[in-house]
């Protein structure tokens, strides 16, 4: 017989020692009142709620769990360099191995730096494009998520008007909208954030349209400004690539310019790559697991729900970061 009493009590004492009893999209107060909020185990596509309750994971983590729970390959690998070493003073090798990996997927990233979340690696990439040219402006598409920091957080609460004292909003795929924010910014345009799909939660999911995709992309190009694609939620679901490469823009030479692209791949891995090129045909990856970042990194355990992020800069975006290397 079906049950969430222990769910339920859980839930009571949540609510004494922690903010609203879960925040972020853990919370269930939006959801039905018996939609589970805790579980104790999962294997495979399935999930067990405390009180026994059995689902099929259809969100799959959030998104980030693609290959299921309790992978067998994935599992020895995280209790392989657990055994030989989690969080230490220092990286292992295979923090190399992982940048490498992941600036060879990436046609158009040179390199890979290494951060612990999709805020971190949007508040990078927003550093980026201001320091490109030194500008300020910023376009975000109004309703579009891009991290927890006050710059770009959806709810005003705990923000001040400084903080998106230089943040212009416009509507997503709306050319006129666009355009109207891109003259408010006139020649202090740093950059313009956008999502490969619309795909913020209580609004419908769609496509961008090929004009706007192309506007967008060719206003950066006359303006030098960056192009940040966020592609936390989307990122290798796509394409293999920036999901950028699955617009139409990718028809158009000017995707040659410079701009950065905010990615996630695995076990909510998010980076930020800078100056897309024109797509190269879909390297597939060599296995990497959800846990892999994770013990390379040193920075949380391999049982952990989230990881560290990645951030590939390709070399042209900042000139005190140049440096020549052979791309294979």
């Amino acid at each position: 017989m079906w049950t969430n009493t222990q769910d339920k009590a859980l839930q009571a004492r949540a609510q004494r020692v922690m903010p609203g009893g879960m925040y972020g999209h853990e919370s269930t107060r939006l959801l039905p009142a018996d939609f589970p909020q805790f579980f104790q185990r999962a294997q495979g596509t399935r999930l067990w709620d405390v009180d026994g309750n059995e689902y099929i994971d259809y969100m799959c983590a959030f998104g980030p769990n693609l290959l299921g729970y309790g992978h067998e390959a994935v599992e020895a690998a995280a209790r392989a360099q657990a055994h030989r070493g989690d969080t230490m003073t220092g990286p292992s090798d295979a923090m190399v191995r992982l940048a490498e990996l992941f600036v060879d997927t990436v046609s158009h990233a040179d390199w890979a730096m290494f951060c612990k979340n999709g805020t971190d690696a949007t508040a990078m990439a927003l550093v980026c494009a201001r320091a490109h040219r030194q500008r300020r402006k910023v376009l975000l598409a109004q309703g579009a998520y891009h991290g927890a920091a006050p710059w770009c957080m959806p709810q005003a609460a705990g923000s001040t008007p400084e903080d998106r004292a230089h943040i212009i909003p416009f509507r997503y795929n709306d050319l006129d909208s666009l355009a109207a924010a891109v003259e408010l910014a006139d020649n202090d345009l740093a950059g313009i954030f956008a999502t490969p799909f619309r795909h913020e939660a209580f609004s419908d999911q769609y496509l961008p349209g090929a004009d706007y995709a192309r506007a967008v992309r060719r206003v950066c190009d006359e303006r030098d400004a960056l192009l940040v694609v966020d592609d936390v939620r989307a990122g290798f679901r796509m394409a293999r690539d920036c999901s950028w490469s699955a617009t139409p823009t990718t028809s158009n030479a000017s995707w040659t310019r410079v701009s950065c692209c905010v990615m996630g791949c695995m076990r909510k891995l998010p980076a930020t790559v800078s100056r897309c090129v024109r797509p190269a045909p879909c390297r597939c990856p060599r296995s990497f697991s959800r846990t892999t970042p994770i013990c390379a990194l040193g920075m949380h355990g391999p049982r952990l729900p989230y990881a560290a992020g990645f951030i590939c800069i390709h070399t042209t975006t900042c000139s005190s970061m140049r440096r020549s290397r052979p791309r294979t």
